[in-house]
């Protein structure tokens, strides 16, 4: 990181890019704008003692700062409200200055094919190869718990880790079915997908799905879940997951929520640019 730094400093220096605003989204030094893609690392609860006195962290840690308040600095993108409230906690001095949340877009579907057929019932998705933050335990339990209080069988597939990366206890439930890693997920057969996310700070998978038309149920602490979509539903993380598995009964008797949607589009985010 240091060296890709280093590199962007004398691309700089030399004068090629005079004129030109700088965009970046890495730990760059000389940019005009940054999108912030993630929690602070400041912030970041996982990090142990010994990592915090590491001199890599270290690094990043200042790296992170200079991102954020650099001289030449004049506009932090923050990816949703989440990043943003995080940001904003660990760098008080960002309150005076041009702030703006800037949620990724989706593209419009191509073609009815790309949005395909649904016929499909009580099968459920989760995506997401960070499995514990996104909140599948908390999905197995939601599925569960749909199981008990609509009287049908239902299943969910996991797309992201292997079999033998979950734990023995989720691998044990024998309605889980683990689809590992995939290049390409057919939303159209599927129910719903369920993102208890734990810390999201976006979830392109929310937005990806809702473009295709399926219906979402997701934490309350995942970014895309800002964004007003008649497909979404949000539930509060602390929810138990009774309450979760009502929200999907009700979710899915939504016909519009079966509707492909694109509530914030690439053009959208283009404009936004353009225009603040």
């Amino acid at each position: 990181m240091k060296s890709f730094r280093a590199h962007v400093a004398a691309l700089i220096a030399s004068g090629e890019l005079d004129g030109s605003i700088i965009h970046s989204h890495e730990r760059t030094g000389g940019h005009h704008v940054t999108t912030f893609h993630g929690p602070p690392i400041v912030a970041s609860p996982r990090l142990s003692v010994w990592q915090l006195l590491s001199r890599r962290v270290r690094q990043w840690r200042k790296m992170e700062s200079e991102e954020l308040l650099g001289k030449s600095v004049q506009a932090v993108l923050p990816v949703s409200s989440w990043v943003l409230n995080r940001l904003i906690s660990c760098y008080p001095e960002l309150s005076g200055r041009f702030t703006r949340v800037a949620w990724p877009g989706v593209h419009p579907p191509a073609s009815a094919l790309e949005i395909g057929s649904r016929s499909v019932s009580n099968r459920f998705l989760f995506v997401g190869k960070e499995f514990a933050r996104k909140g599948l335990a908390d999905a197995v339990r939601i599925v569960d718990a749909y199981c008990r209080l609509s009287g049908v069988n239902a299943t969910l597939d996991v797309v992201g880790p292997s079999i033998q990366e979950l734990p023995k206890e989720i691998r044990g439930a024998n309605f889980v079915h683990a689809v590992g890693w995939l290049q390409q997920i057919d939303y159209a057969g599927y129910s719903a997908l369920i993102h208890p996310a734990k810390a999201e700070p976006f979830g392109m998978v929310v937005t990806e799905a809702r473009r295709v038309g399926l219906p979402v149920i997701c934490s309350d602490q995942t970014g895309a879940g800002e964004i007003e979509s008649v497909g979404v539903l949000v539930v509060p993380l602390d929810q138990s997951p009774e309450v979760w598995a009502s929200g999907l009964v009700n979710l899915l008797a939504r016909d519009m929520a079966k509707e492909p949607e694109v509530a914030w589009s690439w053009s959208d985010l283009v404009d936004l640019h353009i225009r603040e």
